[in-house]
């Protein structure tokens, strides 16, 4: 796919790594651009998305992370679904290291972001010590004081697959999540994450376990419930 958009892509590499992040931190490393858009596979960067972020960064100069809306599909099924519409979310109250890390109040997906060049200069660069090494980036920058902020359009589809890192690797994801909340939280952040990361999946493990072995998924249905009504199962809209 690469080759065959070869006229049209500057400079491209393919070589072993360190995970994702470090490929990351290559990639923008070469980019000369003072804007940077980090994508993960099978996501779609939706058109017009590049000129809002830049009109966006224009029109705030003292915002350092721009973040935009999503709407995730599940596509686990043949048929996609539009589980979550994020234009229907307030991120205004969002923005602080408390709420980056215990999600209190709803959250813009990081896939979504855009960065100013002159950031990695002044904070570093993605972590490669984590699975979520983009949370801790951007609980980073908060926690250092720059200004994050929420363009009202859609910038990406994003997908979930049984591939997806979400769900193959959870587990993993959540250990990190807690070492970076002991990293730059509180002792009240770390009580929470505690919480909502390990303590209640367990106690809810065996009710999962007996839905699934039916075939049964509530919280599945419930999201397409929420959204199906408005935009229609697999909806694009």
């Amino acid at each position: 796919m690469i080759r065959a958009h070869s006229t049209r892509i500057t400079r491209w590499i393919s070589e072993p790594d360190e995970g994702e992040y470090d490929a990351f931190n290559k990639g923008i490393r070469m980019a000369t651009g003072g804007v940077i858009k980090i994508m993960t596979d099978d996501d779609e960067l939706l058109p017009g998305a590049i000129a809002s972020a830049a009109q966006y960064f224009e029109e705030h100069p003292n915002v350092d992370i721009l973040f935009g809306h999503s709407l995730m599909f599940d596509d686990r099924d043949k048929l996609p679904l539009l589980v979550e519409d994020t234009r229907q979310l307030d991120f205004r109250e969002a923005f602080s290291v408390h709420n980056i890390l215990c999600r209190r109040y709803p959250f813009p997906r990081t896939i979504t972001m855009f960065l100013r060049r002159s950031l990695f200069e002044r904070v570093g660069y993605l972590s490669t010590e984590f699975l979520c090494g983009d949370t801790e980036f951007v609980a980073r920058t908060a926690k250092a004081g720059f200004e994050l902020g929420i363009c009202n359009s859609v910038f990406i589809y994003y997908h979930i697959t049984h591939e997806s890192s979400c769900v193959s690797k959870r587990w993993e994801i959540a250990r990190d999540h807690w070492r970076v909340t002991v990293r730059h939280g509180t002792l009240r952040d770390i009580l929470i994450v505690s919480w909502r990361w390990f303590v209640l999946p367990i106690l809810l493990s065996p009710l999962q376990f007996i839905s699934h072995r039916l075939g049964l998924h509530p919280i599945r249905w419930l999201a397409s419930r929420r959204t199906t009504s408005k935009y229609g199962k697999g909806a694009r809209t």
